[in-house]
């Protein structure tokens, strides 16, 4: 699932990653517009996502980024969700990903695509994991 980080006005970058993702066989959902917690949660939750994805290009948002990521993972039915960022605010600094929470970077379109497919491989190796 691809959502819009509030304060993230822009929806060109999400729309292309879904894009991307369904151009390589991964379903994707594209949410548009921020949403609140209580949303995202409920999507996550009912399309059973795996991996949220999101894009960060002001600085001043990147602790809304984590404030968004520890509301996730507090949540009980969040704790097997991976998420992924993107965009200008890490690429100025990189390593800022693993400072917010999330559990993945990618620098580009293409990048996020093998960092998620990757992610959703080796989920379905999981000994636990139910195909749904």
């Amino acid at each position: 699932m691809i959502i819009n980080l509030y304060g993230e006005d822009h929806d060109i970058p999400g729309k292309i990653l879904s894009e991307f993702m369904e151009g390589s066989g991964v379903e994707s959902y594209y949410m548009g517009s921020p949403l609140p917690l209580r949303s995202i949660v409920e999507n996550l939750l009912t399309l059973e996502v795996n991996v949220l994805a999101f894009s960060i290009t002001l600085d001043e948002n990147i602790n809304k980024a984590k404030e968004l990521i520890d509301n996730l993972r507090s949540h009980p039915k969040m704790k097997a969700l991976k998420v992924i960022v993107g965009g200008q605010a890490l690429d100025k600094q990189p390593e800022k990903w693993l400072e917010i929470g999330a559990d993945g970077y990618a620098e580009s379109f293409d990048r996020a695509v093998e960092v998620i497919v990757k992610i959703l491989e080796e989920q379905s190796k999981e000994p636990d994991h139910e195909e749904k």
